[in-house]
């Protein structure tokens, strides 16, 4: 695989006027210890080094002839070649992998792929683009007959390079019969692969290249069985004979899906309620009013990893006409705490309900060694000092 690396067209502020510089390809790493695949680095000319579209062309071609050269001393298998590129590094690398008929599979990163309109770079001259044409130096118009196989990955928030550049990419792909496929990243944007700092998506994007990489090589597929994480926030409104959620959406993981698990029983829980769900709400209309219910949520990933389950959350639905419980006094007074000594009580007989549904009790506020369970059963230590211990309590 032949990496070009982006850092605008001149190439991160590297390079001179006698050379380029050499970055470390990215997922060198994996590519090369799990998969067995070689990685060169493709030094190409940028503007601190008198670059140009054209230039760089011939930079890639250039490391690509080497490779196949030397490939005995190299100990290299240049049967299965590929390009990779990523930002101002996809014009040039996605051209090459239509032109280079060497190259069977090709793997862009927020990528652009027209200099005619919409791409990076698009309508200007600065570092060649016009030369011989925008067309000429565009991927998208200069597709060849059996194309490279081909995957695009995008962040949807991208302001820099749009994901509809992957996306008509991917179009014209498929419309010349070739095997393409872009992936959505949802809430990142420019450069969100990388790795290192804040960037959370390096291993799925990792995952989901080699996953390609190996299919179009016939390597061994090394699946990735980390789960993503569990969503937060879970919330849960109840309504006549329905129970709407919501939960914070989760984004620093690959494209997930969510499952919906609902149970009578605290902790309880049997066989997704919902499953496969694209939004980060849910709501449940088979329910039943005065039932008391527990909802879960889990998110799924593309290798079908299911994260642990939400932080659990009730509801009681009733029709609109039902009356809320309320406490008898308010304040309630309990008995005193003895310090150091478990201390147990109830709020149940300082509540009830109009209609005689279920209640439960929620502690909102309060000092942390008292517990309050649904039933509203009161059990804790209470430390070693004197005072008023006031807590708030929702039925």
């Amino acid at each position: 695989m032949f990496w070009v690396h982006g850092g605008s067209f001149n190439g991160n502020n590297s390079g001179t006027d006698e050379r380029s510089a050499i970055h470390d390809a990215n997922m060198a790493y994996y590519l090369t210890e799990k998969l067995g695949v070689a990685v060169a680095n493709v030094a190409w000319r940028s503007t601190n080094s008198q670059g140009s579209i054209t230039k760089v062309n011939q930079d890639i071609n250039t490391a690509i002839q080497y490779v196949m050269d030397n490939a005995a001393t190299l100990g290299i298998d240049t049967s299965r070649m590929g390009l990779y590129g990523g930002s101002a590094g996809s014009p040039t690398s996605a051209l090459v992998s239509q032109l280079n008929t060497h190259i069977i599979c090709y793997v862009g990163f927020n990528g652009s792929y027209d200099f005619v309109e919409g791409g990076y770079g698009a309508g200007s001259t600065g570092f060649g683009q016009h030369i011989p044409s925008f067309e000429a130096n565009s991927a998208v118009y200069n597709i060849r007959a059996n194309p490279p196989a081909t995957l695009l990955l995008h962040g949807s928030d991208d302001t820099i390079i749009p994901a509809a550049e992957s996306l008509k990419y991917e179009t014209a792909l498929q419309a010349a019969g070739g095997d393409a496929e872009t992936l959505i990243y949802r809430g990142f944007g420019h450069a969100f692969y990388n790795i290192g700092g804040n960037k959370p998506m390096h291993r799925p994007t990792l995952y989901a290249a080699s996953k390609f990489i190996s299919r179009i090589f016939n390597l061994p597929i090394y699946p990735d069985t980390a789960p993503p994480s569990s969503p937060e926030n879970l919330a849960a409104n109840a309504g006549d004979a329905s129970v709407a959620l919501s939960w914070t959406e989760v984004t620093e993981e690959d494209p997930v899906s969510y499952n919906v698990y609902r149970s009578t029983t605290a902790g309880n829980y049997g066989a997704a309620l919902a499953s496969g769900l694209t939004q980060n709400s849910f709501t449940d209309t088979t329910v039943t009013n005065g039932t008391v219910y527990y909802f879960a949520v889990t998110a799924v990933d593309g290798e079908d990893n299911e994260s642990p389950r939400s932080a659990e959350v009730l509801a009681i639905p009733a029709d609109a006409g039902n009356l809320p419980p309320a406490f008898d006094t308010d304040p309630v007074v309990e008995a005193s705490v003895v310090a150091g000594a478990a201390y147990s009580a109830t709020l149940a007989d300082n509540a009830s309900d109009p209609e005689s549904d279920p209640m439960i009790f929620t502690k909102l506020s309060g000092p942390a060694w008292l517990s309050v369970a649904p039933d509203g059963s009161l059990s804790g230590t209470a430390p070693g000092t004197n005072g008023l211990n006031s807590f708030t309590v929702r039925v």
